[in-house]
């Protein structure tokens, strides 16, 4: 009965990386998506237009986030189809790939519907493309620590903080441009805040898959 709990319960979690997997890499390459129209935009009759495939920017931030969970939702039914997976299939990648995914599209997503209050739609293709060149660097490290943090968080050791990542993705938003008022810090440390909660949230993830893989033999654990 254990046996068969302890399985059952490993196929989950599989399922559950299997999930975070496809939604990460979704997000990813919609904000590639959005990075590569933005960078190449070009300006007419002086208002600068982005479009992804045809749709405004704002748009495609929506179309991209129910993409993510669709994709995501299909790789875990997909997942729990497959029987005798061992306990750590996709243990650092189903922590990694989302780390990067979100780092890259949540923060511009927040400042969506402020900018939509206050803007519309076009003009936040325009925000989209400041965001890129001033503050660009500092999606970038974000990405990549926080895709460090969630490596080592699965492997159990010492890694970056959250205030660390935080303190450090400011301090990078501020050069070159912290001649501007210092609004691009000043704005990251904004958005910054609100998105520590995501950073904790992948650090109870890593704590209870731990907790959940030490009830099983090992990571050889097999998904009856």
């Amino acid at each position: 009965m254990f046996n068969s709990d302890g399985a059952m319960r490993v196929q989950r979690l599989v399922a559950w990386r299997a999930a975070r997997v496809g939604f990460g890499a979704t997000l990813i390459v919609g904000a590639l998506a959005v990075a590569d129209a933005a960078l190449g935009t070009r300006a007419r009759d002086g208002h600068a237009e982005t479009a992804v495939l045809g749709l405004s920017t704002a748009l495609w931030f929506a179309v991209v986030w129910g993409a993510a969970l669709v994709v995501g939702l299909a790789a875990a039914a997909a997942t729990r189809l497959r029987k005798h997976l061992p306990a750590d299939t996709l243990l650092q990648t189903g922590a990694i790939v989302p780390a990067i995914g979100l780092a890259l599209m949540t923060p511009l997503t927040m400042q969506l519907p402020v900018v939509l209050a206050i803007g519309s739609a076009d003009e936040f293709g325009e925000w989209v493309l400041l965001s890129l060149v001033i503050t660009g660097a500092a999606h970038v490290t974000l990405a990549l620590m926080s895709a460090w943090r969630a490596r080592q968080l699965v492997r159990g050791v010492e890694t970056f903080s959250v205030r660390a990542i935080y303190l450090t993705v400011i301090a990078v938003s501020a050069m070159p441009f912290a001649v501007l008022l210092l609004v691009p810090p000043l704005l990251v440390a904004i958005t910054g805040g609100a998105y520590l909660p995501v950073l904790h949230w992948q650090g109870r993830v890593a704590a209870r898959e731990h907790q959940l893989i030490a009830t099983v033999p090992r990571a050889r654990a097999l998904a009856a």
